[in-house]
Formats: structure tokens, C-alpha cells, sequence
């Protein structure tokens, strides 16, 4: 390997921080460690998930329900026609400016 540097840990650093490799005495890469890895965790947690539940007695409410909540948020309508107005609006000013 002449213009590459291969690095293996046979045991990992216990403690974080940002290490150097170094071939006679220059730097060649900075190289960081990063500890606890509670990140990396992919477990679910459903503690937040409990609370959220909502009992029903029919089907008939909950499909009410989810259609009042549905129609509650129709500001994005007005978005989309704002936006195609102003698109409107740009597309007449660029012909009248030519």
C-alpha cells in the first residue's frame, strides 16, 4: 500500500476524544472517538407512546374523528393558491417586461 494507511483497533479506545495518526512524526488524519453510544441505540421506546391512545366506543367516531382532524388543517390550501398566483403573477411580469 504505498499511498494508503491501513488501520485496524484490536481493541477499542475506553476513553473519547480526537486522536492523530502519525507517520514519522507529521500528522496524516485526525481520527475521533466518540463514547457512550446511546445514539446508536435502536431499541423503541414506547414510553411516550402510552399516553396517545384514545379509547373509542365506535367506528363511526373514530372515523369522525379522523375527518375533523383532517379538515381542521386546510391552511396548505391556501398555500398552493398563493403559490400558483404568484406563479401567475411572475409569468405576466416577465411578458410584460420583454
Amino acid at each position: 500500500m504505498n499511498n494508503k494507511v491501513k488501520m485496524t483497533f484490536a481493541e477499542s479506545p475506553t476513553l473519547a476524544g480526537n486522536y492523530s495518526a502519525v507517520k514519522d512524526n507529521t500528522i496524516l488524519k485526525k481520527i475521533s472517538f466518540n463514547y457512550p453510544r446511546t445514539e446508536s441505540d435502536l431499541r423503541l421506546d414506547n414510553s411516550n407512546l402510552v399516553d396517545s391512545y384514545e379509547n373509542s366506543n365506535s367506528i363511526e367516531t373514530v372515523f369522525d374523528a379522523l375527518q375533523t382532524n383532517r379538515t381542521d388543517n386546510s391552511i396548505w390550501k391556501w398555500f398552493v393558491i398563493l403559490a400558483l398566483l404568484f406563479v401567475v403573477l411572475e409569468l405576466l411580469i416577465q411578458k410584460l417586461v420583454k
